[in-house]
């Protein structure tokens, strides 16, 4: 059985570069094609995946010039650090468009790819990305490379982020882990309203 399977089914990658390697080879097989369309793009020149499909790209193209954008680690695949996501919000829904796996999390990666987003949009439609807003956490290197590749762009930070970090920052030191769970403190009444602040704008 496993000896016809393997007659089917390419050989398991055994490194991030073999992955890439083979995903470039088999991209146009109609097992990674949807609805007898490209939706992986392997790049030549860099070491990520993008899984998008025409229709999303002339949706975001089109009709949005707001974006989300985060990624996560505990999806990503095999020999890559994460699973980085495109979102849009159109009629009260949050559209997932685009994904990316990354091998890291350095500015350049996150440059490379949105220069080759912005080249992929160009070329499947003819349309330039025009992003207004971009929404994203609080990482360094995202913003640098966001600004770097559109640098008209507003930025905004994610609330829940904002939160995240806050409460992350308390958590770590013992003064004001203490304070925040004692309910008669100053300190931690003023701690639990400071949450609050990203509502006043």
């Amino acid at each position: 059985m496993y000896d016809l399977r393997r007659k089917h089914f390419p050989v398991l990658p055994t490194s991030l570069d073999n992955a890439l390697q083979q995903l470039r080879i088999l991209k146009s097989d109609k097992c990674f094609t949807y609805k007898n369309q490209q939706f992986i793009y392997a790049p030549a020149d860099a070491n990520f995946i993008c899984l998008t499909t025409v229709q999303n790209i002339n949706f975001l193209t089109q009709f949005c010039s707001e974006l989300f954008c985060d990624g996560t680690f505990d999806y990503s695949l095999k020999y890559f650090l994460q699973l980085y996501m495109i979102h849009s919000y159109k009629n009260g829904f949050y559209l997932p468009l685009v994904y990316f796996f990354l091998k890291d999390k350095t500015q350049n990666t996150y440059v490379d790819l949105w220069n080759y987003f912005r080249q992929l949009c160009t070329k499947i439609n003819n349309k330039i990305l025009d992003i207004k807003i971009i929404h994203l956490d609080f990482e360094i290197s995202a913003h640098k490379a966001v600004l770097f590749v559109f640098p008209e762009v507003k930025i905004m930070a994610c609330r829940f982020h904002l939160g995240q970090s806050w409460w992350g920052k308390i958590q770590s030191e013992s003064g004001l882990r203490e304070a925040y769970m004692d309910s008669n403190d100053e300190l931690g009444k003023w701690l639990k309203q400071f949450f609050a602040l990203p509502f006043l704008a």
